[in-house]
C-alpha cells in the first residue's frame, strides 16, 4: 500500500500544469483554492480527486557555523464526495520526503478526515462550516503523537452576478485547531492554533488567478510573537479544460518575521502544484447550465423607471421585482435556453417576451411597458318607434374625435369600448329623426343606451282631446291625453312637432279654418304654460275642414274629423 502511495506521490510531483476544469478541491479536499476553502459546493453526487505536491528549499545551519541545503517535498492525495448538495466529505493522505545535505528521510504522513456544510444565503453570499480530524497513521517522524481536531467557519462573496461589479470571489476562513500532547502523563493543549485564511480569485473560463493569505496563531505559545508564527501569502493560478480536470500552480511566500534564533516558522518560498478532477457519479449530480438576466423596466412613453414584477410562467423560478427608483432588476441562475418572461406593472399593459439565456453569461434585456388604457363598454339597441323593428342606424359622438359606429341592421345592436368619461351619443338614420342622449362610461363597466327612432312625418292623432262646441276652450277630460303628450315631448327634447288642428265641414270654411288654428294654439299653450314643454319644440297650424279622415255626412265621421294631430317634422 505504501509503495502504491509513493508511486502516486511521484506522479503527482512530476505532473505540472497539464490543464484544469470543473472540479476545484483544495490541498486537503473540499472545494476551495489551495489552503483557503470556499463556502460553495460542487453539488450533489460530485466525486473529486486531487493530487498535489509541494517543494521548498532553503539554507539551514544544521551544525553551528556550517550551512547546508534543506529540501522538503510533500505529496497530497485526497478524495471528496458530496452525498447531498450542501455537504462535502473529504479524505486525504500525506507523503513527505525531507533532506538536509546528504541525509534524507521519506515516509507516509497522517490521514485527514473532513466535512464541510454549505449554505447559499443570497445570490452573492454563501456561508459554510467545516470540521476536520487528523489521525496519527503515518511513519515517524512524519506523524503527530496524538490526533488533531479542528473546525472553521467559511464565507464566500461572489460578485459575478452583480451587474457592473468586478467579477471576483472572496473567501474568508476562520477556525481553531486543537493539538493535544501528553506531558508527564497529562494531556495539555500547548499547540492549539487559531486558523486565519483569506483568498481572492478572478474566475474565468480558461484560467483563474488567485491570491491567498493564511496564518496559524498559537495563543498559548508565549515564546513567539504573532508576526513570528506561521503565515504566508500565496500567488497562484488554476487552469481549466473541458474534461473536468484542473491544474494548480502556486508559490507560497513566507511573511513570518525571523525569530531570535535566526529561523522562520515557514520557508521563504514553497512551490505548490497539482491536479484536481471531478465527475458526477449520480444522474442527479449534473448541474444544469444556467445564466443570468439583468435590465430595467420603463414607461414606453416617458422613459421613467417603473416598479414592476418579473415572472417566469411555466417554471418554478421565483418572481423578482424591480428597484422602485431605477426600474432595474436582476435574475440569476436561470436555466440556459429560451425562457418566457412576463412583466407586469400596475396601470400598464402586461408584456410577455421570450429571452435567450446562455450558459455562464449575463443577458441584458430592457422592457418598455405601454400604459394601460382602462375602458368601459357602451352597448344598446336602435329600434323603430311604431313597430320596434331593428334599424341599421349610425351612432356618433358629436364634439369628440371618436369615430362613428354602424349598428347591425339585422339585430339593431351596437357596441364599442370607450375611455371613461361623459359623452353625448347620437343615433341617426336617413328618414328618421336623430335621437341623442348623455352616457357616462366608467372603468371596466358596461353602459346600456337604447335608441328609439321616429320616422320623419309620423302622425300621432290625439283622439281624447276635446273642446267646447264652436270654441277653442279645452275641456278638463282632455288633460290625461295632453299629459301623456307632454311626457313624450319632455323625454324627447330635440324633437320638433307640428300641432295640426282640424274641424268638420259644418259651418263656414273660413270660420272653421280660424277655429282649427285657435284650437292648435290652445293645445300648444297648455303644453308650454301648464306642462312645461319647451316652446321651441311646438309649431301650431290650423287646416279647418281641408283634410277630413272620414265622411262628413255622418255624425260619427264628423267626430273623427274634429281632431288634433302631432306631426314629427325633425329635430332642433
Amino acid at each position: 500500500m505504501r509503495t502504491i502511495f509513493r508511486v502516486l506521490l511521484a506522479v503527482g510531483i512530476s505532473l505540472n500544469c497539464i490543464g484544469a476544469a470543473w472540479g476545484a478541491p483544495a490541498l486537503y479536499g473540499t472545494k476551495g483554492l489551495l489552503r483557503v476553502q470556499s463556502a460553495d459546493s460542487e453539488g450533489k453526487g460530485i466525486l473529486s480527486v486531487n493530487l498535489h505536491g509541494q517543494f521548498s528549499q532553503e539554507d539551514v545551519e544544521a551544525v553551528p557555523g556550517q550551512s547546508e541545503t534543506a529540501r522538503d517535498v510533500y505529496g497530497h492525495l485526497g478524495v471528496t464526495y458530496a452525498p447531498v448538495s450542501n455537504v462535502e466529505l473529504a479524505l486525504s493522505g500525506l507523503g513527505r520526503h525531507s533532506a538536509i545535505g546528504e541525509s534524507s528521510n521519506s515516509g507516509i504522513g497522517d490521514t485527514q478526515l473532513g466535512v464541510k456544510l454549505s449554505f447559499p444565503v443570497v445570490d452573492m453570499l454563501s456561508l459554510g462550516a467545516g470540521g476536520f480530524a487528523v489521525l496519527s497513521t503515518g511513519d515517524k517522524p512524519f506523524t503527530n503523537e496524538e490526533p488533531i481536531f479542528g473546525g472553521r467557519g467559511i464565507a464566500t462573496i461572489d460578485m459575478q452576478p452583480v451587474e457592473g461589479a468586478p467579477p471576483f470571489k472572496l473567501h474568508l476562513n476562520g477556525g481553531y485547531m486543537v493539538n493535544q500532547r501528553e506531558y508527564d502523563g497529562e494531556t495539555v493543549d500547548t499547540d492549539d492554533f487559531v486558523l486565519i485564511g483569506c483568498g481572492l480569485e478572478l474566475p474565468s473560463d480558461l484560467f483563474t488567478p488567485f491570491v491567498e493569505y493564511t496564518a496559524e496563531y498559537a495563543p498559548a505559545n508565549d515564546s513567539f510573537a504573532f508576526a513570528e508564527q506561521p503565515m504566508r501569502v500565496t500567488l497562484g493560478v488554476r487552469f481549466a479544460t473541458p474534461v473536468h480536470l484542473n491544474a494548480d500552480l502556486g508559490i507560497d511566500l513566507g511573511v513570518s518575521r525571523e525569530r531570535e534564533d535566526g529561523t522562520k516558522a515557514v520557508p521563504n518560498w514553497n512551490l505548490v502544484f497539482g491536479l484536481g478532477w471531478s465527475v458526477p457519479v449520480t444522474k442527479a449530480a449534473a448541474r444544469p447550465p444556467v445564466g443570468g438576466i439583468v435590465g430595467a423596466v420603463t414607461d414606453a412613453e416617458t422613459g421613467s423607471p417603473l416598479a414592476a414584477v418579473i415572472d417566469f410562467p411555466g417554471t418554478e423560478l421565483a418572481s423578482t421585482a424591480t428597484e422602485t427608483q431605477t426600474g432595474k432588476y436582476e435574475a440569476s441562475r436561470i436555466p440556459a435556453g429560451v425562457v418566457t418572461i412576463e412583466v407586469t406593472a400596475e396601470g400598464y399593459r402586461r408584456l410577455v417576451a421570450p429571452v435567450v439565456v446562455r450558459r455562464g453569461e449575463i443577458t441584458v434585456r430592457e422592457f418598455a411597458l405601454e400604459p394601460a388604457v382602462v375602458e368601459g363598454l357602451l352597448t344598446g339597441m336602435v329600434t323603430e318607434s311604431e313597430t320596434s323593428r331593428p334599424l341599421g342606424a349610425t351612432i356618433a359622438f358629436p364634439g369628440t374625435d371618436i369615430g362613428s359606429v354602424e349598428v347591425d341592421p339585422r339585430t339593431g345592436v351596437y357596441g364599442l369600448s370607450l375611455p371613461p368619461g361623459t359623452y353625448t351619443a347620437e343615433a341617426a338614420l336617413e328618414g328618421y329623426v336623430a335621437r341623442s342622449q348623455t352616457v357616462v362610461i366608467e372603468d371596466d363597466e358596461t353602459t346600456v343606451a337604447d335608441f328609439v327612432l321616429i320616422e320623419e312625418g309620423t302622425r300621432i292623432t290625439l283622439r281624447q282631446v276635446y273642446f267646447e262646441s264652436g270654441r277653442a276652450t279645452i275641456r278638463p277630460d282632455s288633460h290625461p291625453e295632453l299629459a301623456a303628450a307632454a311626457e313624450f315631448l319632455l323625454s324627447n327634447p330635440d324633437l320638433v312637432v307640428e300641432i295640426h288642428g282640424h274641424t268638420d265641414s259644418q259651418g263656414d270654411a273660413a270660420t272653421n279654418l280660424r277655429l282649427s288654428l285657435a284650437r292648435a294654439n290652445a293645445v300648444r299653450d297648455y303644453l308650454v304654460e301648464t306642462l312645461g314643454v319647451n316652446a321651441s319644440q311646438l309649431v301650431a297650424k290650423g287646416f279647418g275642414e281641408e283634410f277630413p279622415t272620414a265622411d262628413n255626412a255622418t255624425a260619427e265621421g264628423r267626430a273623427q274629423n274634429r281632431r288634433i294631430e302631432f306631426v314629427i317634422v325633425g329635430d332642433r
